[in-house]
């Protein structure tokens, strides 16, 4: 696949493995980003664990874009995580 033909949306759409591991990795991200002050801290254990899971298996496979976009996603500022404004 040369840089020209590359397009990320393409991967979450794609019913390949990797689009899976895509769209479970965003899915956890989100939910990480939205839920993380009603979580308690085993939620935010497990929570964090579903993504690191799901992250290791996205970077082994053998489409290197899949692995690309799964490391965009864990460095995207959309997808971190809200922090309280009251401390802790």
């Amino acid at each position: 696949m040369t840089i020209q033909e590359y397009n990320p949306q393409n991967l979450y759409a794609s019913p390949s493995l990797g689009g899976m591991f895509l769209r479970r990795l965003r899915r956890l991200l989100l939910i990480r980003r939205n839920q993380w002050e009603e979580l308690a801290t085993e939620g935010h254990r497990l929570i964090d664990r579903a993504i690191y899971t799901t992250y290791c298996d996205a970077i082994g496979l053998v489409e290197e874009e899949v692995g690309e976009e799964a490391r965009k996603l864990l460095h995207d500022p959309n997808f971190t995580r809200r922090r309280s404004t009251t401390g802790g």
